[in-house]
């Protein structure tokens, strides 16, 4: 089976779900770039990264906000589901397991046709959401 994750490749919640799933499966992840985290060292999978509307010009000037790497991920919304949807297609993807609130937000723009497993943290959605008015209306689309 051709697995996609829509993951930070820098989050170390993804470390046990990767090492049982590539036994036996091939295993894609689909991070946005932030020059704030570095990869993990993932073995056996295919690490697809993509800047988005702002990355690359924010990188390239020297731009290192943490708040401008946030704004860039909420304008590339709509690129990033794009580009899921030509790897999907591109690689035969089986199933896409979203991992964070916010890549369930992204996953819910993805026009699917595959089992979509989505997989919060629970502070994004316990003490996040109800404080904060973007991460309810991540909340609210993710689990739609």
């Amino acid at each position: 089976m051709n697995i996609l994750y829509l993951a930070s490749s820098s989050d170390f919640h993804m470390d046990l779900w990767v090492k049982y799933f590539t036994r036996e499966n091939k295993v894609f992840l689909f991070s946005d770039y932030d020059y704030f985290q570095k990869d993990l060292p993932f073995e056996n999978v295919k690490i697809l990264k993509s800047y988005g509307i702002l990355g690359k010009t924010s990188d390239n000037l020297g731009f290192k906000s943490h708040k401008l790497a946030q704004f860039n991920k909420l304008l590339s919304i709509k690129v990033f589901a794009k580009q899921i949807e030509e790897i999907i297609g591109n690689n035969q993807i089986d199933i896409v397991h979203a991992f964070s609130s916010y890549y369930g937000f992204l996953a819910s723009f993805l026009n699917l046709s595959i089992p979509l497993i989505f997989t919060p943290f629970a502070s994004s959605i316990i003490r996040h959401a109800p404080n904060n008015y973007i991460y309810r209306i991540m909340a609210q689309k993710s689990y739609k």
